[in-house]
């Protein structure tokens, strides 16, 4: 008795299935940073000089070029050596695509990480004042 199996490419089609709908990056990075306002809460409207008070820009490049470049790029426009592939990409920095945050925001999210994406929370690694810093350098650029 023989049996008959089916194509190759049915057997495929039926074990992979439909792929998933791609995601809303745009809709998950507002909901991140309506998430990110309530977390930082009232210091969100803090002035730059308030939240950045005794940060050293030139410290901050230093750990920026080290830490941050291969994702966010040396130019700070996202297109690092280490973002090929990273879905979401990670944003610019600088320039007209990049995230209207205010620099509570910015420390806010490098301490604690954005979920979804590739971006760690940097608090296991640097401590606040360092990450006063490298926000410090990043709010210089603009």
């Amino acid at each position: 008795m023989s049996t008959r199996l089916p194509p190759l490419g049915l057997i495929l089609l039926a074990a992979c299935g439909e792929p998933p709908p791609p995601v809303d990056h745009t809709a998950r990075r507002a909901a991140f940073h309506a998430s990110v306002k309530e977390a930082v809460g009232p210091a969100w409207s803090d002035r730059p000089d308030v939240v950045l008070a005794g940060a050293d820009t030139a410290r901050g490049e230093e750990v920026y070029h080290k830490s941050c470049g291969n994702c966010h790029g040396t130019d700070l426009l996202g297109a690092g050596p280490r973002a090929a592939g990273m879905d979401p990409p990670p944003v610019p920095l600088i320039g007209s695509r990049r995230a209207d945050l205010p620099p509570a925001a910015l420390v806010h999210i490098v301490t604690n990480g954005s979920p979804g994406t590739a971006m760690a929370p940097w608090s296991r690694a640097f401590s606040s004042e360092q990450i006063r810093d490298v926000v410090a350098f990043v709010w210089a650029q603009e």
